[in-house]
């Protein structure tokens, strides 16, 4: 089993504080929201801080540091004291929050009042917020497509024209378009479609298989070369190999909430929704 390091809880905790700073300062300059950050405090030493943001406004430096932790248990008194150390030694006077997955101690809870630190818990609901879907997928992957000019009518139509030399088509499949004897156009990438399409069907595992297809009726292809401005083209043939996978889709309805900021100092909650960011505005309980 992997040792829970608290990372996944505190880059959370940096996604949330991020979307309601960009809230708070609307129509300023972007606030970045950091994480694992290196501060030198007064002292000397060096403090790891899990989040960390700082601007400055009318002169004055603010910074604002957040510990977070991702406990089975509450934290206790001692742990927010040795926070309130941290917070004494960093230059600046930062404001400090504490974020507990599964919440505080009284001892802490008082401490913290006392000493102006911001208990904060973030949590998801009870209830099912967002939906998983997984897809089978079987994707297509072409390797050495060719197309077969009917090379008879090409010699006849260079014999006819006295066009000497060879003759090379240079083009991408998906911008060819096709035409018939009444001028009728279709792009050649609906033929190729069709070709894949039994083995897209087929549940088997394909590998290597080589694709040949010809057009029902004459099919002409506008070259661009004013020497030989169109050819007749009889199909076209291609390597196939058919990939499988499976593919998540995470469906977050965008008035649900996916998180529940809960700040305990203040008696308020901000609800989030993973995907479309804050979905209310922070509200007393």
């Amino acid at each position: 089993m992997s040792k829970n390091t608290g990372n996944t809880y505190e880059k959370l905790t940096q996604k949330l504080y991020q979307q309601i700073v960009d809230l708070d300062t609307n129509g300023y300059e972007k606030i970045e929201v950091k994480h694992n950050v290196k501060i030198k405090g007064k002292s000397g030493l060096e403090h790891q801080i899990d989040v960390f943001w700082e601007f400055v406004l009318g002169s004055v430096h603010y910074a604002t540091i957040i510990e977070v932790k991702d406990w089975q248990n509450k934290v206790k008194k001692t742990d927010v004291m040795a926070f309130t150390e941290k917070i004494k030694d960093i230059p600046g006077f930062p404001t400090g929050i504490y974020v507990s997955k599964s919440g505080f101690q009284r001892g802490a809870l008082e401490w913290a009042k006392l000493n102006g630190i911001k208990l904060v818990t973030i949590s998801e609901p009870d209830t099912i917020n967002h939906i998983h879907l997984n897809f089978n997928v079987r994707s297509p992957h072409i390797t050495n497509f060719a197309i077969d000019i009917d090379q008879d009518w090409l010699k006849n139509y260079m014999d006819e024209n006295g066009i000497r030399g060879t003759f090379e088509l240079n083009t991408t499949a998906g911008d060819v378009m096709l035409f018939d004897g009444n001028g009728n156009s279709t792009p050649l990438i609906h033929y190729i479609k069709a070709a894949q399409k039994p083995y897209l069907d087929n549940k088997d595992k394909i590998s290597n298989l080589h694709v040949a297809y010809r057009f029902d009726g004459k099919k002409y292809l506008h070259t661009g070369d004013s020497a030989i401005p169109k050819i007749l083209v009889n199909g076209f043939s291609f390597d196939l190999t058919i990939h499988e996978g499976t593919y998540t889709h995470e469906i977050h309805p965008n008035n649900v909430a996916d998180y529940i900021l809960y700040d305990i100092s203040e008696g308020k909650t901000i609800e989030f929704n993973y995907i479309h960011g804050i979905i209310n505005s922070p509200k007393d309980n």
